[in-house]
């Protein structure tokens, strides 16, 4: 992938209502504040497809990749400094001659509150002739705290999947307390112990539903209708949807996150960003943000405290975020810029801990930019030496925030093998 020029209008800002001013303050580069860049396997040589991270509350960091058909994972234990050497999941290119086995691809991965570790990917018979009617279907295996696997589980049979129809463009994993909602387009199961529960059919034919978990063992799943309809309904650890609630219509890009006592959705319709805070068990009233001109915001990324909400966007080639505090101090802000115009490029990911602090990321032209928002204080930032790659995936816990980045795409470019960066914040 060659490299692009970005439009010199690109400025990453951010809007917090708290009582009394931020001030902005740099906090050195790369490996401050607990953060860590690993090369993660470019010295054996290994290609990748699609790939996952996720890390748990207890502060464990996991990397799940399709390599040669192949889907394995790597961790960082919280109580080490050092990646684990590749474990594999699926069976290797030998084994799928000689056994006839199904190519590993778009794997997925959570951790539940107890530490549990369930991954799932999609297999097929051959990964390039998906087009031609080949079978795909959903597998997933749960590791237990103590290191064992549980035997691989299928999922979902998904035949027939012509040129997209039917194969799920994406696989999306949350976990709970004691449990997981794994969803793709049109379904979600949840595992609620050891158990699965049946298949359950949503009105999503593009796109996975979102399950949030809350405390007290609630879960809400949302979604966006064929029409534009984004809908919230309660969801059971058994699999059973409630009854759904209808939070906005003609919306766009719905992005939503959570933390135990709340949760937000955020939304675009037409040239505004549209959001929505779900509190003491209800949805609060629907938000218009204010935002800085009319061009159409792009690439929405939001992450919630008990205390605060960020919503990070591009608008116009501009970055901005907001926040919401509480009631007594206030509605949502006005957008405030943390970065110099000409600075930024095309997806920014945000994060909440349970320290309090957001963590929102965004790319820059010379690496990635990490804004720490924290509970108090001063707004800092710092700043890393990324080159320039694709699909960044991003994922965070309670304890630690995790970013992959697949750079040296084309090996032609520069004469190295793809590789993949991944960047760990533990505060």
């Amino acid at each position: 992938m060659s490299r692009r020029r970005l439009p010199l209008s690109i400025a990453l800002l951010v809007v917090v209502a708290l009582a009394g001013s931020l001030a902005l303050t740099s906090c050195g580069s790369g490996n401050g504040r607990g953060e860590k860049v690993t090369d993660i396997a470019s010295s054996d040589g290994q290609t990748f497809g699609d790939y996952a991270v996720a890390s748990s509350a207890q502060g464990d960091v996991a990397l799940a990749f399709e390599t040669g058909g192949e889907i394995k994972l790597q961790e960082l234990p919280a109580s080490s400094g050092s990646w684990t050497k590749p474990f594999p999941l699926t069976p290797n290119a030998t084994e799928r001659a000689s056994e006839g086995a199904l190519y590993g691809d778009r794997p997925a991965l959570a951790y539940d509150g107890s530490g549990r570790l369930l991954v799932a990917w999609t297999a097929s018979p051959d990964p390039d002739l998906f087009c031609d009617g080949h079978h795909w279907q959903i597998e997933a295996q749960l590791r237990e705290p103590d290191g064992r696997w549980q035997p691989k589980k299928l999922i979902a049979p998904l035949p027939e999947g012509v040129c997209g129809v039917g194969v799920p463009n994406a696989l999306q994993l949350s976990g709970g307390e004691h449990d997981f909602a794994l969803s793709w387009p049109s379904r979600l199961r949840i595992l609620d112990g050891n158990r699965w529960s049946p298949s359950v059919s949503v009105d999503t034919p593009y796109a996975p539903p979102s399950v949030e978990f809350l405390a007290d063992d609630r879960a809400l799943a949302l979604w966006r209708k064929p029409d534009g309809t984004i809908v919230s309904a309660p969801l059971t650890v058994s699999g059973r949807l409630g009854k759904e609630e209808t939070l906005a219509d003609k919306a766009s890009d719905l992005t939503v996150a959570s933390s135990p006592t709340r949760a937000i959705a955020a939304w675009t319709r037409g040239s505004r960003i549209w959001a929505r805070i779900w509190s003491h068990g209800k949805w609060g009233e629907t938000k218009r943000l204010v935002l800085n001109g009319s061009d159409q915001p792009q690439s929405i990324a939001v992450a919630i405290t008990r205390r605060r909400a960020v919503v990070a966007w591009a608008q116009g080639g501009e970055w901005a975020s907001s926040g919401y505090v509480s009631k007594k101090q206030g509605d949502w802000s006005s957008p405030a810029r943390l970065l110099p115009y000409g600075e930024l490029a095309d997806s920014v990911r945000a994060a909440a801990l349970d320290s309090g602090e957001i963590v929102v990321l965004g790319p820059r032209l010379d690496g990635m930019e990490v804004v720490h928002i924290p509970a108090s204080g001063k707004i800092e930032r710092s700043h890393l030496d990324f080159l320039w790659g694709r699909w960044d995936v991003f994922s965070a816990g309670s304890k630690a925030a995790v970013l992959a980045r697949q750079v040296n795409e084309s090996p032609w470019e520069n004469g190295e093998d793809p590789h993949l960066l991944v960047w760990v914040y533990r505060p």
